[in-house]
């Protein structure tokens, strides 16, 4: 115990220390997030803490979760529902428990800082595989494609391993709100994942390209992701807060695990 402890990780962390971030979507953009503990894909015994900070009126819709959320309210009020029971109201100081693939929803009487802490993975708060809105192809025509991946698909991939790919796409009727994000196949047939710890890349003009490098690590020690991997990009256009639709998505990529 005592050699336990002398190699033990010192976890602290001051409200002055905090680094607040955007929250990535389906989260609203003006919620900030700042991590305290862990990592939003970690494996299943794995311990999170992070903190959001909500603006006052603002509701955070979600689905489920993988794992149970201790959630410790710490600054302002809360309306909270949980699997469409009856509204409670959370002040500075209230707890609850999200237990996991709950829906939920969280509504900021005024701004509130709430803790929420877990096991695991904890994925975005929406649909994995949300019904998207339809988009005109009269008005609105886009298209997607990797040009260039390393290591080539087919291969043998592992822990160690950072995807790195070249993407071409082209928009007809480019506004601000369009980003490319990465899905993987879930274990459940029909359904895709998009891992916690991808971040969208929101694009700048109707057309060009862009590279992004992705680390596999995480994505492989994830239960829920399909192996062999099968990996698309997707071209996507915010609608809302909580909502987006799918312009384009590239074929599936396939790598083998080792």
């Amino acid at each position: 115990m005592i050699i336990a402890a002398l190699f033990a990780v010192l976890i602290q962390a001051t409200p002055e220390s905090l680094q607040w971030n955007a929250a990535k979507p389906p989260l609203p953009a003006d919620v900030l997030i700042a991590l305290l503990e862990g990592t939003l894909d970690g494996p299943p015994a794995s311990p999170y803490t992070f903190r959001l900070k909500i603006p006052a009126g603002k509701k955070i819709e979600s689905e489920s979760v993988p794992s149970d959320q201790h959630v410790t309210v710490l600054t302002g009020a809360l309306t909270v529902t949980i699997a469409g029971e009856a509204a409670k109201q959370f002040g500075a100081g209230g707890y609850f428990v999200v237990p996991s693939e709950t829906q939920h929803t969280m509504l900021a009487n005024d701004e509130a800082i709430v803790q929420v802490s877990g096991l695991g993975s904890w994925e975005p708060l929406a649909p994995q595989a949300p019904a998207t809105e339809p988009v005109s192809e009269e008005k609105l025509t886009a298209s997607i494609e990797v040009t260039n991946v390393q290591p080539p698909a087919g291969t043998r991939v592992d822990r160690r391993t950072t995807l790195h790919v070249t993407l071409r796409y082209s928009i007809d009727g480019f506004k601000r709100g369009e980003f490319i994000n990465p899905q993987f196949e879930s274990t459940t047939p029909g359904r895709t994942f998009n891992p916690a710890n991808t971040i969208p890349a929101y694009l700048i003009g109707a057309s060009g390209t862009y590279e992004l490098e992705y680390p596999l690590a995480g994505t492989i020690a994830d239960p829920k992701i399909r192996k062999p991997l099968r990996l698309s990009f997707l071209l996507n256009r915010k609608t809302g807060d909580n909502t987006f639709a799918t312009l384009a998505r590239t074929p599936t990529l396939e790598f083998k695990v080792k």
